[in-house]
């Protein structure tokens, strides 16, 4: 039996664009065309795409790409399939995090809540949000489901990562020959990380001292050490993602419904 196989050429964490193909594998199986039950691709019971969740997910979709798209079905059928590579890699990740029993608590939940509406006016968030075609309730759902996402990418890849010392003494140099003149000390920044790159809400707590720090006041050498070590191991699990998430894929039994599917891909951006 034929299948669908999705490749990765970036996660969901960085910049995604994929292709689909029909080729023979043994890790995700496609539903015939007389199959009935109403989901998109599945796992299991537990980790299910429907199409409601599908056509939910692509009005988002829909709402920031529209001038692309409204006159190109084309480009519209790489959104969709876009989306769908997405939504299966969160999928994964998170039976992953089921696996590992890897969870957010309903404190860390309310705190990223908090952390992210405190600066909206009382009612300016909810309306942002239909503006997107969006509930709070489905927020607060894709917000639960990144912050597990990210714990397991930070548990199974970036705590994993070793810095060595040349390695920042080398990254070091790049950063100070690059922002010399941006450096002030007491002012120090990270650089703006591209969206989509995978980066942790706090620092982390290991540091390394090198030689060159000595250009520095002592009491900044700590958080600039800190913050490079941070972005390298950024980098390193964005180098190491696509190998991580395709043994992941290979774990499990993906099952696609393809009658489904291919009448996704043929509707058109008004029609479902």
């Amino acid at each position: 039996m034929s299948c669908l196989k999705i490749i990765y050429f970036k996660s969901i964490w960085f910049t995604v664009f994929l292709a689909v193909f029909y080729a023979g594998c043994s890790n995700v199986a496609v539903e015939e065309k007389n199959n009935s039950i109403d989901y998109l691709a599945r796992i299991d019971d537990n980790f299910v795409i429907t199409p409601s969740d599908f056509y939910q997910d692509l009005e988002v979709e829909k709402i920031s790409c529209i001038k692309n798209i409204e006159k190109n079905n084309n480009e519209f059928k790489v959104v969709k399939t876009r989306l769908f590579n997405k939504m299966i890699e969160e999928m994964i990740i998170l039976k992953t995090a089921d696996t590992l029993n890897i969870t957010v608590s309903p404190q860390e939940l309310d705190d990223a809540i908090k952390n992210i509406t405190h600066d909206y006016p009382e009612g300016e968030f909810e309306k942002s949000l239909m503006k997107n075609a969006v509930t709070l309730q489905q927020w607060k759902k894709k917000l639960k489901n990144r912050l597990i996402i990210k714990k397991v990418i930070t548990h199974e890849l970036e705590d994993k990562i070793i810095v060595k010392p040349d390695e920042l003494a080398e990254y070091y140099q790049k950063f100070f020959s690059s922002n010399e003149n941006k450096i002030k000390t007491g002012k120090i920044k990270a650089g703006k990380i591209k969206a989509g790159k995978i980066k942790n809400n706090v620092l982390e707590q290991d540091t390394l001292n090198l030689n060159t720090s000595k250009n520095i006041k002592g009491e900044d050498s700590e958080a600039i050490n800190r913050i490079l070590i941070m972005q390298l191991r950024s980098k390193k699990a964005e180098d190491g993602y696509g190998k991580w998430i395709e043994q992941l894929w290979n774990r499990y039994n993906i099952k696609i419904n393809s009658a489904t599917w291919e009448k996704i891909l043929k509707t058109s951006i008004n029609n479902k």
